[in-house]
């Protein structure tokens, strides 16, 4: 508030005061001027003067946040054996006078993470980061911080689950809130700043393919087998050891590639997009999560320009239902029957998200699982053949029913491919 109102005012109160004249054990007729005050109250208001480095005050306008302040120039955290190492720089405005100089010794730090608006204010924040700046010399205008530490050990699930949360966030191209305090500078005061996300958004997931792509009738529906293969590339400066040991992918389903017109990801149950985009027909989500194994592969990681660790992971897909989307019965009709009459099968986009359960090396975590990280919302893209099905060699399920709707056909008629197709979506039903 003394900011937006440039001004500053002090207020001061004293319940009992022993006034003496001069120095201390000065021996002058100075020292005979002795008087006891009591209720000694006072107030003074000066105006803020220039700053260097900040904007003028008054004018209603706010202080500056810390993230107006400090600048996070580089970030690089890495596996270690029995931890994950910290090592970042950073430049901040100095608002000291030109010709003030000093030398700083190291200052230690701690960064925690505040729970979500929706739990309660009581809850402490959660330290996940000890860190500690290398001495460093006051210089104008800015003064450059490099920074050094590790990732603090997690107690519990719960904050397992907040560091997952903000893993989640920081991959999918959002900021996250952090907090900053000092254990030697004011231990009780914590500064809120925002932790930047990566600019450029990162493109986590890619190279997203299913191979051996296979689709036969299940009771009520079509039911899709395969193995997903897909490349996980970490943001430039997150250098760190992952195993995958699990995916849970939530996908839409197109007849052909998926178009260029769409742009980014789009949501997938809960809830659809509306409108649906043109050419997705299905939907595909595992009840449950699906075993997957990974591995690094550096020799990407040398071709790649400002980015960090990648991995290969697959995972197979064992009879998962395609759901068909509402009013899209005829686009799924046209797209079976390429499948079971196309000589050469049948290419389908896919498009949605994928929630990944992985182990990083050097992170202790506690709790269920043998300390697995669950991160979730990583959007892809990406394709995959559908081979051929032979109808001989898969039963159509309830096909002596005559309560289902039936197809009928004229002699003029023939039986074209997506009459084709209809009859045996239709029959699956």
């Amino acid at each position: 508030e003394s900011w937006s109102l440039g001004t500053v005012d002090v207020q001061a109160y004293v319940g009992e005061a022993d006034v003496k004249g001069g120095f201390k054990d000065e021996r002058s007729w100075r020292s005979l001027v002795h008087r006891k005050m009591v209720d000694v109250k006072t107030r003074m208001s000066f105006h803020i003067p220039s700053i260097p480095g900040l904007p003028p005050a008054g004018g209603n306008s706010p202080f500056p946040s810390v993230q107006e302040l400090i600048t996070l120039e580089s970030f690089h955290i890495s596996s270690n054996a029995s931890h994950l190492d910290i090592h970042a720089s950073a430049t901040a405005i100095n608002p000291t006078p030109p010709n003030f100089e000093m030398v700083s010794p190291s200052i230690p730090f701690i960064v925690s993470l505040p729970h979500s608006e929706s739990d309660t204010s009581s809850l402490p924040p959660i330290p996940i980061a000890a860190v500690s700046t290398a001495p460093f010399k006051l210089t104008h205008p800015n003064v450059t911080f490099h920074i050094s530490g590790t990732v603090l050990p997690l107690a519990n699930d719960s904050t397992q689950q907040l560091l997952s949360s903000f893993l989640s966030r920081y991959l999918s191209g959002q900021p996250n809130t952090i907090l900053i305090s000092s254990p030697l500078l004011l231990p009780s005061l914590s500064l809120q700043a925002v932790f930047p996300a990566p600019i450029p958004p990162p493109r986590i997931l890619r190279n997203v393919t299913i191979k051996d792509m296979k689709v036969k009738p299940g009771t009520t529906t079509f039911l899709a087998s395969g193995t997903i293969q897909a490349q996980i590339v970490l943001p430039k400066g997150v250098d760190v050891d992952l195993n995958v040991s699990r995916v849970l992918p939530d996908v839409m389903v197109f007849d052909g590639e998926v178009p260029d017109t769409i742009i980014g990801p789009i949501p997938v149950p809960p809830p659809l997009p509306d409108p649906l985009p043109q050419g997705a027909f299905g939907h595909i989500r595992p009840e449950d999560w699906v075993n997957a194994i990974s591995f690094r592969n550096r020799e990407e990681e040398e071709d790649g320009e400002g980015e960090g660790a990648t991995f290969v992971v697959m995972a197979k897909i064992v009879d998962v239902p395609i759901e068909v989307l509402p009013g899209r019965q005829k686009e799924f009709s046209n797209f079976i029957g390429k499948v079971v009459f196309g000589s050469e099968g049948a290419i389908a986009g896919i498009l949605g998200s994928t929630a990944v359960a992985a182990r990083v090396r050097g992170m202790p975590l506690s709790g269920h699982d043998d300390g697995v990280m669950e991160l979730g919302g990583l959007p892809f893209r990406g394709s995959g053949l559908f081979q051929p099905l032979t109808l001989l060699a898969c039963p159509i399920p309830r096909l002596a029913r005559l309560d289902k709707p039936t197809l009928h056909l004229s002699p003029k008629e023939g039986l074209g491919r997506s009459k084709l197709g209809s009859l045996v979506s239709t029959l699956a039903l």
